[in-house]
């Protein structure tokens, strides 16, 4: 018996549907993110970040100094002020899944949730009144450390957006830090290159 379902699909090349190309974040020639200086070669834009970051990052510090509550609202908020420059989707959380080495990262519908779950546990675990800075002050530095390492992993198994999660990350983190005047803390940005 002829099937004409095999018969279309051997006559048919396949086609590979390039779902970042649609959405407009990549190019269909390139897995390079389409990025405000138009480059197309990921060395190039490697380090046009690094440069751009290298200004954007310390402002972003400095912004968030004085921020009182941590959650998404201010991690999209740095990664805005660290990547507005290059990315036309700066601060936006992303809106496809995403996985890197076949491991698939939390469902797009779920970032939000995750997010502020993450902070929600690093405060209820560290900051019964939400003064974080002097419950921080009262812990031991192995204590801090770990604190912020759990909520590193939290935040980085999300990733909310589509690039530059590592490095917002450790902007927000660093910040708090910096805020409750715990340790010194090296530059940030020599640390990342």
């Amino acid at each position: 018996m002829h099937n004409f379902s095999d018969t279309v699909a051997r006559r048919t090349p396949a086609r590979r549907l390039d779902l970042n190309a649609i959405l407009g974040i990549s190019t269909p020639s390139s897995e390079v993110m389409l990025n405000k200086a138009g480059l197309t070669n990921t060395m190039e834009l490697l380090r046009h970040e690094a440069m751009v970051t290298s200004i954007t990052i310390p402002h972003a510090l400095a912004r968030l100094q004085n921020t009182r509550h941590w959650g998404i609202k201010q991690l999209r908020l740095a990664h805005r002020m660290i990547f507005e420059p290059i990315y036309d989707w700066a601060g936006e959380i992303r809106t496809v899944d995403i996985q890197k080495q076949g491991r698939r990262f939390a469902d797009k519908d779920r970032i939000e949730f995750l997010v502020e779950n993450a902070f929600r546990k690093f405060y209820s675990v560290h900051s019964q009144q939400r003064n974080l800075t002097d419950n921080l002050r009262r812990m031991s530095t192995q204590q801090i450390s770990c604190a912020f390492a759990n909520l590193y992993n939290d935040l980085n198994l999300v990733p909310p957006f589509r690039e530059g999660n590592g490095r917002t990350i450790k902007t927000i983190l660093t910040a708090m830090v910096r805020q409750a005047d715990l340790i010194p803390i090296p530059d940030h940005n020599a640390a990342m290159m």
